[in-house]
């Protein structure tokens, strides 16, 4: 876990304890910098970048230290039906969310 903390610090560029997408993608364009991703995450670079932008929803366009480190554990080993059922909660939970936002506008 302590890598993937430090890689988080690398990525974070303002600083600011989240990364946001576009911090990612600079990160990511230096092939040394996705070859690290790779050896410290133990998954192919479209699997992090995929996973960053579907977690990134939950902090409000962000990711979180703490969100980044659990969903890199979770992304580099099996899949488990932990991580099945945690998957499933996260995209109703974001159905939820975007049936509650149209119904907001609908009322205006």
């Amino acid at each position: 876990a302590k890598q993937l903390k430090d890689l988080f610090l690398l990525v974070d560029l303002n600083g600011d304890g989240f990364i946001e997408d576009h911090e990612m993608q600079h990160f990511l364009s230096d092939p040394s910098n996705a070859s690290l991703v790779v050896k410290v995450c133990r998954a192919p670079v479209r699997d992090v970048y995929s996973t960053l932008h579907a977690l990134r929803f939950e902090d409000g366009d962000v990711v979180s230290e703490s969100l980044f480190v659990e969903s890199m554990l979770e992304v580099s080993g099996p899949v488990s039906l932990k991580a099945t059922l945690r998957l499933d909660a996260n995209a109703k939970a974001a159905a939820r969310r975007a049936e509650s936002a149209v119904e907001s506008i609908a009322e205006e």
